[in-house]
């Protein structure tokens, strides 16, 4: 960035992943127009454990530079534990280090938020827009000119192939795209956000911000933490807690007050997930040996994915699919989920109750399980849970830990799909195909545990003990009518400020089934449109 530079046309607070796509559309389609991006953390421009797939666990270990690390306060719902959240620390945000799996809403995710502009009709372009879908041509949900590329990467793991075999003979239908945007219930091989070629992850940062290296008029600022938006009166003249809020708690916290919103920081929502993990066999492939550096076989694998191929190029997240509960398991569920279900899930078949993953190795502390032994784990992640925390600040320093609160398994009903969901994963990995490899088809006949009331108890006590996030923090600025308790609205515009937008993962009103990387994009794209509306401008 020029060091003479003092007055831009707009500047985006966070280098995370809408905002490069905001900012990246917005520069390209504009050239003449100046735009500050600031990031608190690193530029991840050619980082190898960004770009390299394989590499992902690196940025959840507690020393890591690219992940922020936000401290749950302890609750008696989940045991007295105080959850950990991690969130993205480094140019592109999440996308720059999360798993690189490629899922997309329901339609229907899109409908439910109510908002002018906001539908399916006006979101699914856009979903078309950000991608280059390299597995199938023609499909109508899907794009095949965007800057992502989507890929199932060079590498399969044999087992991914095995655990669909089980879950299909459990009566999972094998679907051809899952992320059709209206299968609520099906699994297949999983594709992800990997260039078929290169085997790169595709980020927004590297996607939609470093292709443009000499556009003179887009300025990247990292490293550089803003602690505050400056007002004259209401209008939002520049960057340097804020005064947007609940009045009453930013008083007591001698913060001015520019707008009171009383439900900034509240409705704090994450996709709550269990992970068990299950052995292998010891010639099973996995991650393992990434995650321990092992040097013969990093000597191995990185000369082969300077070539686009081998390990590296793979998330190990092979299979999965999105599970709605049968008849008869819906009737196991208890009251709590029962009431849900009617209420959100009976006249939606496309929302799935739980998505769940495959993934090869195991991304816990080694300290926990034997040395030399092969591990996998399956995420269990509730689509639409019902508990809801909150963010709130504590001081004016900006550096201070905020009173955060994940409302993890609040709500009993919440509890009672993660029971489920154990149920169902324990069934499949208590098969051979889940465990071992075989030479021959996994068994014909494959029947249900069985589980007591004192069964029933103890996997509740196992699910309040290990349950926990999976990284999508979502709705602390809700998009929707201030007399409904929304922040934002339609414009993306803070209510009660002027020349004052939010574009990311915060602003959305109700959860998707989905992990959040395609949402986030989504609404860059559409800050970009708004923004450029706002100025007379044009993005194509």
């Amino acid at each position: 960035m020029a060091n003479h530079l003092s007055e831009v046309d707009i500047i985006f607070v966070g280098g995370g992943t809408a905002a490069c796509a905001a900012a990246g559309r917005l520069a390209a389609a504009n050239p003449g127009l100046e735009i500050l991006l600031v990031e608190q953390g690193p530029n991840n421009l050619n980082e190898p454990t960004v770009f390299t797939p394989g590499l992902m666990l690196t940025h959840l270990a507690p020393d890591s530079k690219s992940a922020l690390f936000w401290q749950g306060n302890k609750s008696d719902a989940v045991n007295g534990r105080g959850p950990v959240v991690a969130s993205g620390g480094i140019l592109g945000g999440g996308s720059s280090i999360n798993f690189a799996m490629y899922t997309r809403p329901a339609a229907s995710d899109f409908d439910d938020w109510k908002t002018p502009g906001w539908a399916a009709k006006d979101l699914i372009p856009l979903l078309r827009k950000i991608e280059t879908y390299h597995l199938g041509p023609g499909l109508e949900v899907h794009g095949y000119n965007g800057p992502i590329h989507v890929s199932y990467s060079n590498y399969y793991f044999h087992v991914a192939q095995e655990y669909l075999d089980v879950i299909t003979r459990r009566g999972v239908p094998l679907v051809e795209d899952l992320w059709d945007l209206k299968t609520g219930h099906g699994c297949q091989r999983l594709p992800k956000y990997i260039h078929p070629t290169t085997g790169r992850r595709q980020d927004a940062a590297h996607c939609y911000i470093h292709p443009q290296a000499n556009n003179t008029s887009l300025h990247i600022l990292t490293k550089t933490q803003v602690v505050r938006v400056l007002f004259d009166g209401i209008k939002a003249i520049g960057v340097q807690c804020s005064g947007i809020g609940c009045a009453e708690r930013l008083s007591k916290l001698g913060v001015p007050v520019v707008s009171d919103l009383p439900d900034v920081g509240s409705h704090y929502e994450d996709h709550s997930s269990l992970i068990p993990l299950f052995h292998i066999g010891d010639d099973v492939e996995t991650l393992d040996c990434v995650i321990e550096q092992d040097p013969g076989f990093m000597g191995k694998y990185v000369p082969e994915f300077a070539e686009g191929r081998g390990y590296l190029t793979s998330n190990a997240n092979d299979a999965g699919g999105k599970l709605r509960p049968s008849p008869e398991e819906l009737k196991e569920m208890g009251p709590a989920f029962q009431a849900v279900f009617k209420q959100k899930f009976e006249q939606a078949p496309d929302e799935p109750v739980l998505i769940q993953t495959l993934f090869n190795g195991f991304f816990g502390p080694r300290s926990m399980v034997p040395d030399g032994k092969r591990f996998m784990m399956i995420a269990n992640i509730q689509a639409y849970p019902t508990s809801r925390g909150h963010v709130y600040i504590t001081s004016t320093d900006p550096y201070a830990a905020p009173d955060f609160d994940t409302g993890f398994l609040n709500e009993q009903s919440d509890v009672d799909v993660l029971i489920w969901a154990y149920k169902q994963c324990r069934a499949t990995n208590a098969n051979a195909a889940g465990c071992v490899r075989l030479d021959g088809p996994p068994p014909t006949e494959i029947e249900d545990l069985v589980y007591t009331d004192e069964d029933n108890a103890a996997v509740e006590e196992f699910i309040r003990e290990g349950a926990g996030t999976t990284w999508h923090s979502i709705g602390t600025i809700p998009m929707r009518p201030k007399e409904q308790g929304g922040c934002v609205d339609s414009r993306l515009n803070v209510y009660g400020t002027t020349n004052l937008k939010v574009a990311d993962l915060s602003i959305v009103p109700g959860n998707v089934g989905a992990n959040t990387n395609s949402t986030a994009l989504v609404i860059g794209e559409k800050a970009a449109i708004l923004i450029a509306e706002d100025l007379g401008l044009n993005v194509p």
